[in-house]
């Protein structure tokens, strides 16, 4: 990876997916996962071909 003027240089061929609309949330003791898609999908037939890009959120729980 290198930096040019504080942004990251993507390589060629290479790009990037930015989730926009969170699309299902779940939680499993004390960590929730939330599952965002790239683009709208409020609509079902906008779901088709559609990556949903899971991010994972947890804390410690204090005893």
């Amino acid at each position: 990876m290198k930096i040019s003027d504080g942004n990251w240089l993507i390589q060629p061929g290479l790009n990037l997916i930015h989730p926009v609309q969170v699309f299902d949330v779940e939680q499993h003791g004390n960590e929730m996962v939330v599952y965002a898609a790239p683009r709208d999908v409020r609509e079902r037939t906008w779901q088709l071909d559609t990556r949903c890009l899971p991010c994972a959120f947890s804390r410690r729980r204090k005893e």
